[in-house]
C-alpha cells in the first residue's frame, strides 16, 4: 500500500507546488517508486499529446513520471465545464469515480504518492470536488500549507478546518512556508503554542526566498503573451526588481542595482540606446535582465539596430502603457516551470536544510487511529512512548467506557476520526489510573471513578501501541469537550454502536460493552484492519 500525502493550503499561492516538488525530491531518495496526482486540475495545458493540469506537466517533466501520465490528471476543468455541471451535462459521480480509480491504480504502482489540491480548500465545490471532498474520497491524510505569521494563520485555520472536519478528513499537520529567516524559530514557537489545544502538528517549511517568488523573462513573455527578442539564452534569468524608466537616462542607470527588468517607452531613444550599451558591459550585464518596450511610437531605425546588435533581451509591447504593464507584472504570482533550473536547484538545496522530511514521513506513516490516540513519531520526542536510542518501541494508551446513572455511554467526537470512547496516551510520570482520569477530564469535562480493566489491545503495525481500556462510572461535571474533542454526549448502547463507524473503535466499544467480568486481550494490525490474536486474560494464550 502506497503512502499518501494530500497537499492542501489555506489559500492560493501558499507554496503547494513548491512543497510538492520538495516532497517528491526527498521521497525519491528513500522510496523506489514515487508518484504524483492532481485530482482536480483548474489550469490545463497540452503535454505529450494529452490535456493535463499544468502542475502535472511540471512534475512529469522534472521527475520523469510520464509512464503514469494518464493517471495523474483525472479531472481537468475547461472553461465550459462549470456551466455544463450546472446544466446537468456533467455528473459529479462520474468525476469522483475517475479520481478514485486513477488514484487506486497509482497506489498499485507506487510506494509514495503526493496528491496536490487546487487553490484554496473550497476550489471545486461547484462540482462537489473541493479539496476536502477529494481527500475524503481518497482516504488521504492532509498536510495543510500556510504562510508565515500568527494571528492571520490561526484565523484562517478556524475557517478552513471546518470544511475538512465536515468531510471527516484527517488533517495531520500544518507546514509553515515563507517565513522570515530571522524570525523562523519565533514564528514556529508561537504557532505551536497557539495551536497546542488542538490536534495539529506544526512543521517548519521554507523560509521566504525572493528567487522562488520572482519571475523569469520567460514568465513575463507568457504573461504578456508577447515574444522575447534578443538573447534567448537568458529566458530563464530571474528578475529581482521591476523598474519603470521614467527618470532621466543618467538617473535610471544610477538606480540599476539588483537584476532588473526595465519598462521603457518606445519614444525614449537615448535611454534605450544606453541600456543596450550597458547590457554589453560586464559590470552592468548582471543588473539588466531585459527590457519591456511600451508605447505606440515606432522605435527609430537606428535605435532598433543598436538594440539588435547588443542582443539585449526585450519584449515589444506596442500600444500599451508603462504604468499598466508595471501593475500587471508586479501583481502576477510567478509559478515554477520545468525550465527554471535555478529555482529547482535552490529547492533541492534548501530541502535538506529547511525541510524535516523524516519527521513528516514518520507522521504520515501513522494510521489515523494512532494519531488520534496520541501515538507520536520519534522525531517529536513527546511524552508517552518507551524509547530505545532514537527509536520509538511502544506507546501506552488508556481508554474508558464511562456510564452514567441512566446506564448511558459517554462518547466524544474526535476532530479527525469521529465518534469513540475517551482515550489518549499516558504522559511521563503518570500511572494508568491517573492518566485515565486526566484523559476523560480533558476530552469530555467530567470526573469519573475508574473501574475494572476490561480489555487490552496490542497494535502491532508500526508504530506499536499497548492500549488499556477500562470500565468507569460518572461522578460529576458538565460535558465540556476540549483539545482533540469537538463534541461529547451520552447515548444508549444501541445509539453508541450506531454512532461509532471506525472499525477499530467499533470493535473496541463492542468488547467493552460485552465485558462479563473477565478482561480480554486482542492483537491487531491496521490497513487492512485484522485481529491477529484474541483470548481472555484468565485463559492460557493460544499456541
Amino acid at each position: 500500500m502506497a503512502k499518501k500525502v494530500f497537499i492542501a493550503a489555506v489559500g492560493q499561492d501558499s507554496g503547494k507546488t513548491t512543497t510538492s516538488l520538495c516532497l517528491l525530491h526527498l521521497a525519491r531518495q528513500k522510496y523506489t517508486r514515487i508518484g504524483y496526482i492532481k485530482p482536480f486540475g483548474a489550469k490545463s495545458v497540452t503535454y505529450r499529446g494529452m490535456v493535463v493540469d499544468k502542475d502535472v506537466a511540471l512534475m512529469s517533466e522534472v521527475f520523469d513520471l510520464s509512464r503514469d501520465l494518464e493517471l495523474m490528471s483525472p479531472v481537468v476543468v475547461l472553461p465550459e465545464t462549470t456551466h455544463q455541471m450546472v446544466d446537468g451535462l456533467v455528473s459529479p459521480d462520474d468525476l469522483q469515480e475517475r479520481i478514485v480509480k486513477a488514484c487506486a491504480e497509482l497506489e498499485k504502482r507506487c510506494d509514495f504518492i503526493v496528491i496536490e489540491g487546487s487553490g484554496h480548500p473550497g476550489v471545486g465545490s461547484i462540482m462537489q470536488l473541493s479539496n476536502a471532498r477529494i481527500a475524503q474520497l481518497l482516504d488521504a491524510p492532509v498536510l495543510l500549507v500556510t504562510g508565515g505569521g500568527l494571528g492571520s494563520v490561526v484565523d484562517e485555520l478556524a475557517l478552513i478546518l471546518a470544511l475538512f472536519e465536515k468531510e471527516g478528513v484527517d488533517v495531520r499537520a500544518i507546514l509553515v512556508n515563507k517565513m522570515i529567516a530571522e524570525k523562523r524559530s519565533r514564528t514556529l514557537d508561537y504557532l505551536q503554542r497557539a495551536l497546542k489545544s488542538g490536534p495539529l502538528r506544526v512543521i517548519g517549511g521554507f523560509n521566504y526566498h525572493p528567487v522562488l517568488a520572482n519571475p523569469t523573462l520567460s514568465r513575463i513573455s507568457r504573461l504578456l503573451d508577447l515574444p522575447l527578442h534578443g538573447n534567448r539564452q537568458e529566458l530563464h534569468r530571474i528578475i529581482h526588481r521591476v523598474q519603470v524608466g521614467a527618470a532621466s537616462t543618467h538617473r535610471v542607470a544610477e538606480l540599476l542595482q539588483s537584476p532588473s527588468l526595465l519598462i521603457v517607452n518606445s519614444s525614449r531613444d537615448q535611454l534605450l540606446v544606453t541600456m543596450a550599451h550597458l547590457y554589453r558591459m560586464p559590470q552592468y550585464h548582471d543588473r539588466i535582465v531585459g527590457l519591456v518596450i511600451s508605447g505606440s511610437v515606432p522605435i527609430s531605425p537606428i535605435t532598433q539596430q543598436i538594440l539588435d546588435d547588443s542582443n539585449v533581451p526585450y519584449i515589444r509591447a506596442e500600444n500599451q502603457v508603462s504604468a499598466e504593464l508595471y501593475r500587471k507584472i508586479t501583481r502576477d504570482v510567478s509559478k515554477i516551470t520545468a525550465d527554471d533550473r535555478e529555482k529547482l536547484e535552490l529547492i533541492w538545496k534548501l530541502s535538506g536544510s529547511e525541510f524535516d522530511f523524516e519527521r513528516l514521513d514518520d507522521l504520515f506513516s501513522l494510521p489515523g487511529e494512532a494519531v488520534a490516540a496520541g501515538v507520536v513519531v520519534p522525531q517529536e520526542q513527546e511524552r508517552g512512548c518507551t524509547t530505545f536510542g532514537n527509536h520509538s518501541l511502544q506507546c501506552v494508551v488508556v481508554g474508558c467506557l464511562v456510564r452514567n446513572a441512566a446506564n448511558e455511554v459517554l462518547l466524544i467526537r474526535n476532530h479527525k476520526r469521529g465518534w469513540e470512547i475517551p482515550q489518549g496516551r499516558i504522559e511521563e510520570g503518570e500511572d494508568l489510573v491517573e492518566g485515565l482520569r486526566r484523559e476523560v477530564r480533558e476530552e469530555s469535562g467530567v470526573e469519573i471513578e475508574p473501574g475494572a480493566l476490561a480489555a487490552v489491545w496490542s497494535k502491532l503495525s508500526p508504530p506499536a501501541a499497548l492500549i488499556f481500556t477500562f470500565q468507569g462510572r460518572y461522578l460529576n461535571g458538565d460535558l465540556a469537550p476540549t483539545g482533540d474533542s469537538a463534541e461529547a454526549c451520552w447515548l444508549t448502547e444501541a445509539e453508541a454502536l450506531e454512532r461509532v463507524d471506525n472499525p477499530v473503535m467499533q470493535d473496541r466499544l463492542k468488547a467493552l460493552l460485552e465485558y462479563d467480568g473477565t478482561a480480554v486481550y486482542r492483537a491487531y494490525t491496521t490497513r487492512p484492519y485484522h485481529i491477529r490474536a484474541e483470548w481472555k486474560l484468565g485463559d492460557r494464550p493460544p499456541l
